[in-house]
C-alpha cells in the first residue's frame, strides 16, 4: 500500500472518530520528522487526549518493526519533557537503520545538556560525512569559550562547502556564540491540556535542533 494511501485511510478513520486506528495508520506513513505526517501524528495524539494509550500504541508499532515509529515516539517523548527516554527511542530507530544521529546529538546537547555524550554523536555525524555535520558540530563547539578556534575551523570548512547557515554562524552579529543559527530544540510553545489533566507542549517542528 502506498504511503499516501495510509495517509488517506488515517484521515478517514480520524473523520470517523477512531483516533487510535488513525494514529496507527499515520505511523505507517511516517518518513521523517519534518514532514506533514509527523505533524498530523501530534495532532492525533492531542485529539485523542490519552497520552498513555498513544505511547503504548506507538511503542508497539515500533517494536513490531516500524522503525519510523521510534522517531514518532521520540518526538512525543520530547514534548512530554522526557528527553532521556527520547534518546532511547532514537537509539532504537538507529538500530533499525534510521539516520537519527544528528537528532540524537541535538537532544543530548539541548534537552539534557549532556555535552560529553552529545559530542560523541557529533563526532559520529562528522565521521559519517553528513553534509550538515561541520555546521552542527561547529555551532555546538562555539558555545564553549575554550573551543572557539575548533569551532571556527569547522564552520570555515562548512562555509567553503557552501553552507549558508555556517556563514550566518560566523557573522559579526552572532559570533562567537553562534546560537542564533542553531535550530532551536523542540521549544515549548503552547501547552495542550488533556482530559487526564496533564499538559504537554507543541512547537514549530521545522525549527528543530540538528535538522534542516
Amino acid at each position: 500500500m502506498a504511503e499516501d494511501d495510509f495517509e488517506g485511510q488515517a484521515e478517514r478513520q480520524r473523520a470517523a472518530g477512531d483516533l487510535a486506528a488513525a494514529l496507527a495508520l499515520s505511523l505507517r506513513a511516517w518518513t521523517g520528522p519534518d514532514d506533514e505526517v509527523a505533524e498530523k501524528n501530534l495532532d492525533l495524539v492531542h485529539e485523542w487526549g490519552d497520552i498513555d494509550a498513544a505511547l503504548e500504541l506507538i511503542t508497539t508499532a515500533a517494536e513490531a518493526g516500524n522503525t519510523g515509529a521510534y522517531e514518532a515516539l521520540a518526538d512525543l517523548l520530547i514534548r512530554l519533557e522526557r528527553p532521556e527516554d527520547a534518546v532511547a527511542a532514537l537509539e532504537g530507530a538507529a538500530l533499525g537503520g534510521r539516520n537519527v544521529t544528528p537528532w540524537t546529538a541535538a537532544v543530548l546537547a539541548e534537552e539534557l545538556e549532556d555535552r560529553v555524550r552529545a559530542e560523541e554523536y557529533y563526532k559520529q555525524v562528522l565521521a559519517e560525512g553528513n553534509p550538515r555535520a561541520l555546521n552542527d558540530y561547529g555551532v555546538f563547539l562555539s558555545e564553549d569559550d575554550e573551543r572557539l578556534d575548533e569551532a571556527a575551523d569547522l564552520l570555515g570548512r562548512a562555509i567553503s562547502q557552501g553552507d549558508t547557515m555556517a556563514a550566518a554562524a560566523t557573522s559579526a552579529d552572532s559570533w562567537p556564540t553562534g546560537r542564533s543559527t542553531r535550530k532551536p530544540s523542540p521549544g515549548y510553545g503552547r501547552l495542550w491540556t488533556l482530559e487526564n489533566g496533564r499538559s504537554w507542549s507543541r512547537s514549530a517542528r521545522r525549527g528543530r535542533a540538528g535538522r534542516r
